[in-house]
């Protein structure tokens, strides 16, 4: 079971887009100056900040599709193309 996260969806959501409104506003000003800023308001530190702006994130208005095996691709259970060959090690 994976840790909980210290900072919920929400939060998150608004603290990039803080971050995009202040470098919007201030155009001359740096990301990690900008992170910083919005940070010290919320509370959350800006390497933390920078990290989700780097993340890459949902586009709005697109559904969220799951990923596909190409075929050909090597599954240990049922091994096809490429990969009938190798072996576990």
């Amino acid at each position: 079971m994976p840790a909980p996260r210290k900072y919920n969806d929400e939060l998150r959501e608004r603290a990039v887009r803080t971050v995009h409104e202040t470098i919007k506003e201030n155009p001359g000003i740096p990301v990690k100056r900008a992170c910083n800023q919005v940070g010290e308001q919320l509370g959350i530190p800006g390497s933390t900040l920078r990290n989700w702006l780097r993340a890459p994130g949902p586009v709005p208005g697109r559904r969220r599709r799951r990923p596909t095996r190409m075929r050909g691709s090597c599954s240990w259970r049922g091994r096809t193309g490429n990969c009938a060959a190798r072996t576990r090690s």
